[in-house]
């Protein structure tokens, strides 16, 4: 009886403890508990804060830096929860209340049932002012204090002091995929954006898509490279890479509309340029080597080439080769090799590699057979008659030679008695 009761007064502390941690409500709304990944990026008209980051948000901070704003935070990861990791990602947790500032709002729902601006930022990114925001490319009405999904696109623009009138520029795309070297299809689209002395918010579909200008963007320090395009009345642009990479790009400009001229600032997309695949043209082979040629890859620095000895067999890279040329020597005669390639470049660190090129398989050639000289017993043997003839012929020179050098040798004995009587 002693021992259950101990039993239970264990089993109720040990409830108590926990209901101390973790009160009711502890997995709802607004902590850690909760979170989301999304992609982010924050500029102005002029300057770029930050290019298409990737955050993974927890739901408490927000409430954490800013406990005024905490009865204005919906269930789970804010918009304003977003902002908070941005600014410890760029400058780090010490300093984001340096750079960000947010408060409750003031406005109140107008006449059209316009929704109040629960929670305005008074400085973002170090810039104070009206901001804009956007998830999917649609306005934020409460400002910051509204929900976000896991994978959701979200810009926040810095925006003037007072009541403001920008343009907010976006593509019909997130991401794009293009051969380097080719051209791909980008349209572009504008919302004009604005805001009440109150801070609502309200947006209206852009008209003039013509002369809108691409920007090209580096995402390391968030900087402008160049603005090398221009759409057309459809917002349309084609646009090339020499380079394989990962790129970005923006809309800035300024365009016409009902209520003046507005500057664009916007959402940035990301264009995934890729390596073509390369193709053996040529193939060659001797006794102990082997030669292959391939079609040359725009955007490809050097080329990765591979080798097996079955078709279907493990393949190991024997070269990384800076022309459309090999020559693999040193192998071995009469045998079958098979090789593929692909193309590779190195752009700002980043490594591209395409995908390989059909396989081949060439063999070297045999050595040609030795030709050896056939031995005196291999002709067969002689005739009698040949060999009498030849003896004959053999014993008639040799007595020819035999007189002629004794007849010689008689006129030179007369010569020398001649002289002697002279």
């Amino acid at each position: 009886m002693i021992i259950m009761k101990k039993k239970i007064i264990s089993v109720l502390t040990a409830a108590a403890v926990m209901a101390a941690c973790f009160p009711a409500g502890a997995a709802a709304a607004g902590t850690s508990s909760s979170k989301a990944t999304v992609h982010f990026s924050a500029g102005t008209p002029s300057a770029f804060e930050m290019v298409d980051e990737e955050l993974t948000v927890h739901g408490d901070l927000a409430e954490k830096y800013f406990p005024n704003i905490a009865a204005n935070e919906p269930s789970g990861v804010s918009f304003a929860d977003v902002l908070v990791a941005a600014h410890i990602k760029k400058y780090g947790e010490s300093k984001v209340k340096n750079y960000l500032d947010m408060v409750p709002g003031t406005a109140s729902a107008d006449a059209s049932g316009q929704a109040a601006d629960k929670t305005q930022i008074k400085k973002l990114f170090g810039h104070t002012g009206s901001g804009i925001y956007f998830i999917n490319d649609n306005a934020c009405k409460e400002s910051v204090s509204v929900k976000v999904k896991n994978r959701d696109h979200l810009y926040a623009g810095a925006g003037q002091s007072g009541r403001m009138n920008l343009g907010y520029s976006f593509f019909e795309k997130n991401v794009y995929s293009v051969k380097a070297g080719k051209k791909v299809r980008v349209k572009a689209d504008y919302k004009t954006v604005s805001t009440d002395a109150q801070g609502r918010v309200s947006e209206s579909k852009g008209s003039n898509l013509s002369n809108m200008k691409i920007e090209i963007i580096k995402k390391a320090g968030a900087k402008v490279i160049k603005t090398s395009y221009t759409t057309n009345a459809n917002g349309i642009a084609s646009i090339s890479f020499r380079e394989p990479g990962v790129k970005y790009i923006s809309l800035t400009g300024n365009v016409n509309t009902a209520n003046g001229q507005v500057a664009l600032a916007g959402a940035i997309a990301k264009v995934k340029v890729f390596l073509g695949k390369t193709k053996i043209r040529k193939k060659s082979s001797s006794i102990k080597t082997v030669t292959l040629k391939w079609k040359k890859v725009p955007g490809a620095k050097k080329y990765e080439v591979f080798r097996s000895m079955k078709k279907n067999g493990k393949f190991r890279k024997i070269k990384l080769a800076s022309s459309t040329k090999f020559v693999n020597k040193k192998l071995k005669s009469g045998k079958k090799y098979f090789y593929k390639v692909r193309a590779y470049a190195k752009t700002d660190g980043e490594v591209t590699r395409s995908e390989f090129s059909k396989t081949v398989g060439i063999a070297t050639k045999k050595p040609a057979p030795k030709v050896t000289n056939p031995s005196p017993s291999s002709s067969g043997p002689v005739s009698s008659s040949s060999s009498k003839s030849s003896s004959s012929h053999k014993s008639s020179s040799s007595k020819s030679s035999s007189s002629s050098s004794s007849r010689n040798s008689a006129i030179e004995k007369i010569k020398k008695l001649f002289n002697l009587f002279r």
